[in-house]
């Protein structure tokens, strides 16, 4: 069972929206999927650096989902890797992050453990979450990892250098070390517990559910996507617009645009590759890109343009207006 309290009241609302409520905002529009159906797994692994700088028996840090980098509902951490003497080892997640939490027990869950885990001191063990976590993107979710077995060899960590672990989905932060074999204990020989500016050593594994193109999650994916169903759109409008009685072969005009919507829909999130070469879209009036059926019954001549042809426009128009609408 996910520890769903990690989703916070927006992101739940978010979600909700996504995956429920019907689309009124592009009328005219298929009932699309918006996100994948099973999470994406396998080869998102997120391993920090190792400069084998201390050992001790915990360390404390902030998992942040990364927002404005690929779309996705949300990330579900199955899986944290570390090495070490290890022992009895449990693993505690707390909404919001860790900061001002450190002596704080009760705004802690426990997703893992306590269970006994064999000495790893060289080699990268993998520690199964019970409840794994899922994290919306923006969000922050405070984990710490704690050992009891005695002595100062349990857990290794690193000193923080200035620079944080990320990949495309995920951000590590620097957090802090414990040095006390007993959770949250704030008292230690060597005076307070807690140590400032240490790092995570090991490895986080988590899955992904992506979101799916659909006029409603428009906004979430990469310029470049978003660039390339507009000039689909605008292609399919201008063959459209030029509509001729007798076409040699069949264009991009004659296509279903539910079919264009639905191919958009299966695309992956970067099937358009970034490039140096984008033009800027134009800061105009939104009029200024609005279309109105009654251009495209003046651009028609002789009423040439069949019935079918006419209401696939009109569909086209309303998607293509909606889309100018959405943030850039």
């Amino acid at each position: 069972m996910c520890t769903q309290i990690f989703l916070h009241c927006s992101s739940q609302q978010k979600t909700k929206k996504m995956e429920e409520e019907p689309r009124e905002e592009a009328p005219l529009v298929p009932n699309l999927p918006t996100c994948s159906t099973k999470l994406t797994m396998g080869s998102h692994a997120c391993e920090t650096r190792d400069f084998q700088d201390h050992f001790f028996c915990g360390i404390m840090f902030d998992l942040e989902a990364r927002s404005n980098s690929i779309p996705f509902l949300f990330t579900e951490v199955q899986q944290i890797a570390v090495r070490g003497n290890l022992g009895n080892m449990t693993i505690f997640a707390s909404p919001g992050g860790y900061r001002g939490k450190q002596n704080r027990p009760n705004e802690w869950e426990i997703v893992s453990g306590p269970k006994n885990v064999e000495p790893s001191p060289h080699e990268l063990v993998d520690i199964e979450l019970d409840q794994p976590i899922r994290i919306a993107p923006g969000e922050k979710v405070g984990i710490y990892i704690h050992s009891r077995r005695p002595g100062d060899t349990a857990l290794v960590y690193d000193n923080a250098r200035g620079y944080e672990n990320q990949d495309e989905v995920v951000r590590i932060h620097t957090g802090l070390a414990h040095l006390s074999n007993i959770p949250f204990n704030s008292s230690h020989v060597f005076g307070t517990a807690w140590r400032i500016r240490r790092e995570f050593v090991g490895r986080i594994t988590y899955g992904i559910k992506k979101l799916l193109w659909a006029p409603i999650t428009h906004h979430y994916f990469p310029t470049s996507f978003r660039l390339g169903v507009r000039t689909m759109l605008l292609c399919q409008m201008k063959l459209l617009l030029n509509h001729q009685k007798e076409k040699a072969s069949i264009t991009l005009g004659d296509l279903p645009t539910m079919v264009i919507y639905q191919i958009f829909n299966y695309l992956n999130w970067d099937s358009f590759p970034e490039s140096n070469y984008y033009f800027s879209l134009p800061a105009m009036p939104r009029r200024m890109f609005q279309f109105h059926s009654s251009s495209i019954d003046n651009a028609t001549t002789n009423n040439t343009t069949s019935a079918t042809n006419k209401n696939q426009t009109s569909t086209l128009t309303n998607m293509f207006n909606f889309l100018w609408s959405t943030k850039d």
